[in-house]
């Protein structure tokens, strides 16, 4: 239709919207989320932080209030990672039992019938991944596939601003992530309300 298409992760009404635009108009719709404080039940999200769309048109959502991941497939919304409103650490692996402590950011990068999900956990100063199946109704994990830690704390507890490789690199509430070919970017922008702590950085990560 010549319209540019786009999203919004709708913060304080806690919704995505899809955006339309051509020459002539602008036209805004919610796609997922109802504007109240929900679960997986509704569906309904809870301070919804972060968005991604893959090469296949899925959307991927930090839903942070909630502590998940999840997808958007059409008008489907389903739970990738984290158990809704509990907090956990990157110990545990198993995408349908890992916890996620304030997930704020998401960045996808795909590659045929997998998408690789990036995750700025900001309670757990860490960036997690995970691949899913996006060939799947609605996307689930790739068959025994874990959630791994790409860099910062494995206890979600060690936080800082030092280099290194793995959880000896450290990171103080990350928040933004983006993705450039290998390269991954992250706002590092502090942990006041754990440490009081800010770290105020622009790291980079090579995948």
């Amino acid at each position: 239709s010549g319209a540019i298409m786009g999203w919004v992760v709708d913060y304080t009404n806690r919704s995505v919207t899809k955006l339309s635009i051509d020459t002539a108009t602008a036209v805004a719709t919610v796609q997922a989320g109802m504007g109240t404080v929900g679960l997986v039940a509704t569906p309904a999200f809870s301070t919804t932080s972060g968005l991604s769309v893959d090469g296949t048109g899925i959307l991927y959502i930090a839903d942070s209030g909630n502590q998940l991941v999840r997808a958007v497939k059409g008008t489907t919304v389903s739970n990738l990672a984290g158990v809704a409103g509990t907090t956990g650490t990157p110990a545990v692996t198993n995408p349908a039992l890992a916890c996620v402590n304030k997930p704020y950011g998401v960045v996808t990068s795909t590659s045929g019938a997998v998408t690789t999900v990036y995750i700025a956990d900001k309670g757990n100063n860490a960036i997690r991944k995970l691949q899913v199946d996006n060939t799947a109704t609605p996307p689930m994990p790739v068959a025994g596939s874990t959630i791994d830690l790409i860099a910062g704390s494995s206890t979600g507890l060690v936080i800082g601003a030092a280099d290194g490789s793995g959880a000896t690199a450290t990171f103080a509430g990350p928040q933004g992530i983006a993705l450039n070919g290998t390269t991954l970017y992250v706002t590092d922008s502090g942990n006041p309300v754990q440490t009081g702590y800010y770290s105020n950085t622009v790291r980079a990560i090579d995948t």
